[in-house]
């Protein structure tokens, strides 16, 4: 019989291990360190294991059929069933039975969250563990790798990594005596895992899994399903990836010694270029070979080893030289880098050139071998397919006669997964820049080679061409243009990354730059021009190109000398555009086609200066001599190809493209106007009508002697009033129509997306300045007032229908050479509408009646923005909406498994739902207020026509809320709520609760504003679908996969930190005008972007008492929606079967760190060590609305009853969080400085740094405890359960022992406070006040400008009541007035403006700082609120439940923890709160020692005389407080009454004379005041307070005489 403990079993783990690691990094804290080495200690074994898992065994099978099973360390029964499931799990998995078992007994708990059978469930979780594994040890040796982490987290993982690789291990589990270390353990795994592929492909199953007799006749036990199969497929491949990107930087890190290198060689020797994994394999060559290797972290160089091995080289040698190699490709690039790294060994030991069994003559051998071989073609465009898509674009463009472009794009791409991809670049950039170092013979052999074979390049002069010449040589050597377009690949679209190349740290790069631009041949200039264009990437790598290139001079040059020269350029330009503006269709002028692609090589390298350098693009905006948009305009208007239109309009909208940093862009806004303008002009929107009388107008020129001559269709305006252009001959037949029209017969498109891009650049959003307060704009500047009003109504609409309808509509049944085309087409569709509406600031609607603007010119300026005609399609129900919803149709299953091959369809579904959701925000402000002012304010025409300011528009549609629309699509509903589980996009998960969020809102149109004033900042109320919303969704036959998906993405940790990117969030708190640039080490923020936060205040909005029940909420949290919410049965999500819903995430992110279940990592570590942080403490304001969530179930009429039985019976939760709830506050335990840090000052004098975002929040969250604490008190006291009840009465008022070990000496023990009841502690640590930078900032601030503003008019509450300025109201008004001023004349000079606005923002910051302030005092008044409602409660029903001997000490507590805080500013606004409960305990306690002896107290039971005096003395100092109310004061003078009443019956035995004489000096020292206000209250108080005051006041002068100072 197998031992217990000695039976293997599967375990989760790794995945907490992966969380773990994940915050250690992001809070790297000594303790955090030292649980992490421990963590990854405790796993060690697993570790060296790697995927190996033990082999199935014939006694332990017969074990299992005989009906019994070890799991978790139990002998367990089982079933048939379960036999049958598990040896069918141990054949498919070729796992031991007993593991097998134990998977499938974690899999029938997952079934519903996995929504499959427990076979599927259990491999499931299999794969997902192991992955999780292989992610560890990645994630731990990237830290090892990254300076950047903190040392000691550095140092702990290079250990640990270190340790694991030098350890000798079995490297085959059927075979324990093969050795090895982890690097050949993890190629021999990669070999496994691909013989189990190759077996699942062919038949189904692994090798030698046949199922048994027993198992084979029942169904579904033969064979995997498909889909399970297929996920084990995608798996099984991550895996070997995986393996592959572990191997990758663990050789990086530590290197490989000799025998893994040459296992890793053979390995390499075996796979085909076209394999899945052998390309990843070569970039661990690389690694291990690399001539950069990082000596930081690693002690010894393990190139330093290798490398002197004269019998390792020859061997290595053998096998690069020897036959058998898969892969022609593969062991030219081995061979390249090995003879590099040869080469960089033997300059760095001399000695070792003597010793080497072969010469230098031989590597150069080599090499020209691998360069024979194409290895930088390989290198460049294969394996760095990923980086030239650009270079495809013009390749696929080229026309169709030509045969030389087919065969340039015909290379076939090699696929490399997102996570690699770095490493790739990496590698590939040390490898070339160690062959330009040292092969640079060879480099001009290569030069020599091409320009032998291949004829020169003309200089300019030449008849017929500009710059190449007119007959180009066929010849195949292109060996030097590989590699330079390999270097363009290695640098293209890498900000600053070539900044090696430049002086002054070039290294000598800048040398082999110089030198490739004296190249000549065709190709390989076209190559050095791609290569100078991806090293001007940024805006330092841009500055230094236009410098390079401005060498020669800036002025036109036609005889320029040098290729790569500005002059050069624009001679080009300005060559060819006379020649092929003599258009004629009997002979038209062309240019060759290697003209053409050399020539918008150079316009790539220009439009990469412009737009990234500033300098460069002012400069070529006023430079006369090159008039540079001029020369590409007209250079546009001739008949050239798409391919070079396209790079035109790419460098057009390079001038105009605005930068999101914060920086001027003037430049760029005055290119966008005129270019609207030139677009306006040239013919891009022409019709068949204008068409016609174009042509009639050229025919009577001609007759009038203009034959032959340009047509001067329109000038350049603006600062060339001379340059003209011409209409191209597409536009003569056309405009942008024909050109659409003749791309898709061509089958690719890259002058349609140039145009769309260009657009794009002509729409400017609001500008973010850093530190700097937005101008107030209602529109964007960069597109012209009232454009193209000389020829037709104003406005974009033209060019947005053009891009509507002839492009987007049809783009899904055009023709593509490239499927994937299709989706890039799309998406660059989708990014103009979404900017479109994106940049349409509906919210400024209410402050620009206020800048002098008449209504008709509001509208004007609304209907001439491109937003307005994307909104009005939208919500018109057109068949642009049918698309849109079209593409998200296409559902998240079609994202996740890469469905179209490419990710410009995830991008278009990422755009598509930012689209529906933005319009859900703004639809109705647009239809009840922009539309309606339109049929108010338009002349009365005719039905189809309206006026406005004078100009005629199409009457408007008929326009209804998208989300009537989405109602009639219900299936696009139902995707969108799946795409909350999108993992491959972040921003499509976003987008899709926000949908839901707004879908989820009840409908109330009475509502909805109609007149302009009446908007706010863009803020509209929401109609929705309500309770239909719910009713879809839990209808769908995806129902259970929505409510997974919510919960998964519950489940997915992420960090929780503030910042100015926040402002979104919170409008009330963060200045919108920061961003983090101006902040040093502060957080980026991650609420905006956080789904988990979206998801729960989703909830929140939807557990409204006002919504319309069933919400969205009640079904994500598994509530019955169908039936009675109130009968809902809440399952224990282990048991069998349950609907595990939102509700058990939740409260399991609640537990998460609190209770007192053994973590599968914590049990493997220190005691003190042991606990995990809880959420409170990581993610305080994800905590608080978990908690809030709770509390609003726990006190909602229809879902408190299953509810408060779930968490009372199985969650325990009410006495396990408050047990857990800290008594004082504390700062977060992980994550980035928040730059809201303030500093909280206790009345016990200690202080601490804490941001105002976690205060406020663990403020919230005691509240919402305290609460739902006090609901399940009075339910189960009323029900009499009072197990329940009592239990958490203890937890509330028990005292916290003083500790065993605290010595306490007797000198000090005058000085130590004896510990409080929680609750008592609770309460004193609400006595503090809280300060910031922020405001203490704002004191003392008077205005200048603004003295008359009045800011209680932006006052507005939040969702919890708290009275908030509205900061961004508040801006549009100040900057409304400023605007005002300035238009006036009563504001001049820039400086004063300049003041003014300081002022504003000083105004704002004011108002902020209030806003702070208000919230951290409500938020501790909401606190002390819930506080008083557990107390109240305690005392008025469950005060019985505390045991007698215990009750008075308990009222005694309170009543000396509340009489002081009778005196303190911090409790003053709950005075009457405090008053309330005083009279309360005072009452009980003097009926708790009455109820003692039958009606009279024992004498043993009465308080001490020192108690009595305090007391006394405590009542008496509440008249020193002031302004204090009328029931304030009657509650204390009953509570005066009882004490009085109390004192008399517990002296009536042993009356004190000694105790009347001290309450006399107590009323005649501090009393005065307390004595005044009760003569007062009883001679001029109202009603039942003046008969209260009269009886407190005879009481008293009953035991001391007292008679006021004054009366």
């Amino acid at each position: 019989m197998t031992d217990v403990l000695s039976a293997p079993q599967w375990s989760q783990g790794f995945g907490d291990l992966h969380n773990l690691i994940a915050e250690t990094l992001r809070s790297p804290s000594p303790p955090a360190i030292r649980r992490l080495r421990q963590g990854i200690e405790a796993y060690r074994p697993q570790f060296l294991q790697l995927l190996d898992d033990p082999p199935k065994n014939q006694d332990h099978r017969n074990t299992i059929i005989s009906g019994r099973a070890i799991i978790n360390g139990d002998r367990k029964k089982i079933n048939e069933q379960f036999m049958k499931q598990t040896v069918f799990l141990s054949d498919q998995l070729n796992i031991d039975e007993h593991v097998a078992a134990s998977l499938i007994y974690t899999g029938k708990s997952n079934m519903t969250k996995f929504d499959n059978s427990e076979v599927d469930s259990a491999i499931t979780l299999y794969h997902m563990e192991r992955g999780y594994l292989l992610e560890c040890l990645i994630q731990l040796v990237i830290m090892a790798r990254n300076a950047n982490v903190d040392t000691t987290l550095r140092e702990t993982s290079y250990t640990f990594i270190a340790g694991l690789v030098s350890e000798s291990i079995s490297t085959d589990i059927y075979n324990k005596a093969k050795i090895g270390t982890l690097p050949t353990k993890i190629l021999a795994t990669i070999d496994r895992l691909q013989k189990q592929i190759e077996s699942i492909e062919s038949t189904g199953a692994l090798e030698g899994a046949q199922p048994t007799a027993a198992t084979g006749a029942q169904p579904g036990f033969g064979k995997l399903g498909t889909e399970i199969s297929n996920f084990r497929l995608r798996r099984l491949r991550d895996e070997r990836i995986d393996l592959a990107r572990l191997l990758y930087h663990i050789a990086a890190l530590i290197g490989l010694d000799t025998d893994e290198t040459i296992a890793l060689a053979k390995s390499l020797r075996e796979r085909g270029s076209k394999t899945d994994i052998g390309h990843y394999l070569l970039m661990c060559f690389f690694a291990s070979t690399n001539m950069n290797f990082d000596t930081s972290i690693s002690s010894m160089n393990h190139q330093e080893t290798i490398c002197q091995d004269t019998k390792f080289i020859e061997q290595f040698d053998q096998i690069l030289t020897g036959d058998g190699w898969s892969s022609v490709s593969i062991r030219a690039s081995v061979a390249l880098q090995w003879s590099l790294f040869l080469v960089h060994a033997v300059k760095a030991h001399s000695d070792l050139k003597d010793r080497l069994p072969f010469g230098e003559d031989r590597v150069a051998v080599v090499v020209q071998r691998a360069i024979g071989d194409n290895v930088f073609k390989y290198l460049g465009k294969e394996l760095l397919s990923f980086q030239c898509d650009k270079d495809r674009a013009f390749n696929k463009a080229g026309r169709s006669k030509s045969g030389s472009s087919a065969s340039d794009s015909s290379t076939n791409n090699t696929e490399v997964c997102e996570s690699f991809r770095e490493a790739f670049i990496y590698e590939i950039e040390a490898t070339s820049i160690a062959f330009i170092h040292h092969m640079s013979t060879i480099l001009r052999q290569m030069k020599l080679d091409e320009e032998d074979a291949d004829i020169p390049m003309y200089q300019m002069g030449n008849a017929k061409t500009a710059i190449v010449p007119a007959e180009t040589s066929q010849v195949t050597c292109h060996d030097l243009e590989d590699f330079v377009i390999l270097l363009a690949n290695v640098y293209r679209n890498r900000p600053e990354a070539g900044l090696k190349f430049w002086p002054p740290n070039d290294n000598g790069l800048n040398n082999f730059l110089k030198w490739i631009t004296e190249v000549r041949v065709v190709g390989t200039v076209r190559a050095v021009y791609e290569f100078l264009a991806s090293l001007a990437t940024g805006e330092k790598c841009a500055l230094q190109t236009f410098h390079f290139f401005s060498a020669e001079g800036t002025t036109t040059n036609p005889s320029s000398q040098s290729l790569f020269s500005w002059p050069k350029l624009f001679a080009a330009i300005n060559f060819y555009t006379p020649l092929l503006s003599n258009y004629n269709k009997d002979s038209p002028a062309t240019l060759p086609l290697e003209e053409e692609r050399v020539l918008a090589a150079f316009l790539h390298v220009f439009r990469q200066v412009i737009l990234y350098s500033d300098v460069a693009k002012n400069f070529f905006w006023e430079n006369e001599t090159f008039a540079a948009l001029a020369s590409l305009i007209n250079l546009l208007g001739c008949p050239t190809t798409p391919a070079l239109r396209a790079s035109l309009y790419s460098c057009i909208a390079a001038f105009c493209t605005a930068k999101d940093d914060g920086t001027e862009n003037t430049t760029a806004i005055r290119c966008s106007q005129q270019i609207w303008q030139v677009l306006e002009d040239s013919g891009v929107l022409t019709t068949k009508k204008q068409r016609q009388a174009l042509e009639t107008q050229q025919r009577q020129q001609q007759q009038t002697g203009l034959l032959g001559q340009p047509s001067q269709i329109f000038g350049l305006p603006g600062s060339h009033p001379t340059s003209t252009i011409r209409v191209s001959s597409s536009h003569q037949e056309g405009g942008m129509v024909y050109d659409i029209a003749q791309e898709s017969k061509l089958g690719t498109y890259p002058e349609t997306l140039a145009f769309i891009h260009l657009l794009q650049s002509l729409i400017h959003e609001a500008p973010k300045a850093t530190g700097k307060m937005p101008e107030l704009v209602s529109i964007s500047q960069s597109i012209p007032d009232r454009l193209g009003a000389a020829t037709r109504s104003p406005g974009t609409e033209p060019y947005i229908s053009l891009i509507i309808d002839e492009v987007f509509l049809p783009a899904s049944s055009r023709k593509y050479n490239y499927p994937t085309e299709k989706w890039k087409v799309i998406e660059s569709c989708l990014a103009l509408f979404e900017k479109s509406l994106l940049t349409f600031n509906l919210g400024s609607l209410n402050s620009s009646p206020k800048m002098g603007m008449s209504t008709d010119n509001i509208l004007l300026t609304y209907i001439s923005h491109p937003g307005f005609e994307i909104l009005k399609r939208l919500l018109s129900g057109s068949k642009f909406t049918v698309e849109i919803f079209k593409i998200v149709e296409y559902g998240v299953q079609a994202v996740h498994d890469n469905t179209f091959r490419t990710q410009y369809f995830t991008k278009c579904v990422e755009r598509c739902l930012s689209i529906i959701s933005h319009t859900l925000k703004v639809q109705n402000t647009f239809c009840n207020v922009l539309v309606h002012q339109f049929s108010k304010n338009s002349s009365g025409l005719s039905g189809a026509e309206i006026s406005i300011a004078g100009y005629k528009y199409p009457a408007l549609p008929s326009v209804v809320t998208l989300d009537t629309f989405l109602l009639y699509h219900a299936n696009v509903i139902v995707q969108i709520a799946l795409f909350v589980n999108c993992q491959d996009s972040e921003q499509i998960s976003v987008s899709s609760i926000s949908i839901m969020s707004a879908l989820s809102a009840s409908p109330n149109l009475s509502q909805l504003p109609t007149d302009l004033k009446s908007t706010s900042s863009g803020h509209s109320i929401i109609s929705g679908l309500g309770a239909k919303l719910t009713q879809v969704l839990a209808a769908s036959p995806d129902h259970l996969s929505i409510i997974h998906g919510f919960l998964e993405q519950l489940e997915i940790g992420e960090p929780e930190s503030i910042g100015y990117n926040d402002s979104d969030f919170d409008r009330y708190n963060i200045p919108f005008w920061v961003t983090n640039a101006s902040s040093d080490n502060s957080s980026q923020g991650t609420l905006t972007s956080s789904v988990r936060l979206a998801i729960v205040n989703l909830i929140l909005e939807n557990l409204d008492g006002k919504r319309s029940k069933p919400t969205i909420a009640h079904y994500i949290l598994g509530y019955d929606v169908f039936g009675s919410i109130v009968k809902t049965d809440i399952k224990d999500p282990i048991s069998a079967g349950p609907k595990v819903s939102c509700l058990h995430a939740i409260l399991a992110l609640l537990q998460s760190g609190v209770d007192g279940n053994a973590e599968s990592i914590s049990g493997m570590m220190d005691e003190e060590d042991r606990e995990l942080a809880p959420l409170y403490a990581t993610h305080p304001i994800l905590a608080e609305k978990c908690y809030q969530i709770i509390y609003k179930l726990c006190s909602s009429e229809a879902t408190s009853q299953p509810t408060t039985r779930y968490l009372r019976t199985r969650e325990d939760f009410f006495y396990v969080q408050f047990k857990a709830l800290p008594s004082k506050f504390s700062s977060r335990s992980s994550g980035p400085v928040s730059p809201f840090q303030g500093t909280l000052n206790s009345s016990d004098g200690t202080s601490m740094d804490i941001d105002f975002f976690n205060l406020k929040a663990l403020l919230h969250l005691r509240t919402w405890l305290l609460k739902s604490i006090a609901i399940e008190l009075h339910l189960t006291t009323s029900a009499g359960q009072k197990s329940y009840s009592n239990r958490l009465m203890s937890l509330l008022y028990g005292t916290n022992p003083i500790p065993d070990d605290m010595d306490v000496e007797m000198t000090d023990y005058s000085n130590f406070q004896q510990p409080l009841a929680k609750m008592l502690e609770i309460f004193s640590s609400l006595d503090f006040t809280w300060t910031s930078p922020i405001t203490e900032k704002a004191n003392g601030f008077k205005a200048q400008y603004y003295r008359g503003f009045y800011a209680e008019k932006f006052q507005h509450e939040n969702d919890q009541g708290c009275p908030l300025y509205d900061i961004p109201a508040a801006y549009h008004h100040l900057r409304s007035e400023l605007d005002r001023q300035i238009q006036a004349g009563t504001i001049t000079s820039v400086n004063e403006s300049a003041l003014v606005e300081d002022e504003i923002q000083r105004i704002l910051e004011v108002l902020i700082a209030q806003n702070q302030s208000r919230e951290i005092a409500f938020a501790r008044y909401h606190c002390l609120r819930a506080w008083k409602q557990v107390v109240h409660l305690t005392l008025t029903e469950c005060l019985d439940l505390i045991p007698s001997d215990s009750r008075e000490h308990i009222l005694l507590d309170l009543i000396n923890a509340l009489l002081p805080k009778l005196t303190s500013d911090a409790y003053s606004i709950i005075t009457y709160d405090i008053t309330e409960l005083l009279l309360a305990c005072m009452t009980r306690l003097r009926d708790h020692h009455r109820s003692k002896g039958d009606g009279e107290m024992k004498l043993s039971s009465r308080l001490p005389d020192e108690k009595l005096k305090s007391l006394f003395r405590g009542i008496l100092e509440f008249g020193n407080t002031d302004s204090t109310s009328i029931a304030s004061r009657g509650n204390m003078y009953v509570t005066l009454l009882s004490f009085l009443l109390y004192m008399e019956e517990s002296r009536k035995q042993t009356p004190s004379d000694r105790l009347k004489s001290h309450m006399l000096a107590v009323v005649n020292a501090d009393g005065d005041n307390f004595i005044r206000q009760l003569y007062r209250d009883a001679q001029d108080g109202v009603d039942v307070w003046r008969t209260t005051a009269n009886i407190t006041l005879n009481a008293l002068s009953a035991i001391v005489d007292v008679v006021p100072a004054s009366t």
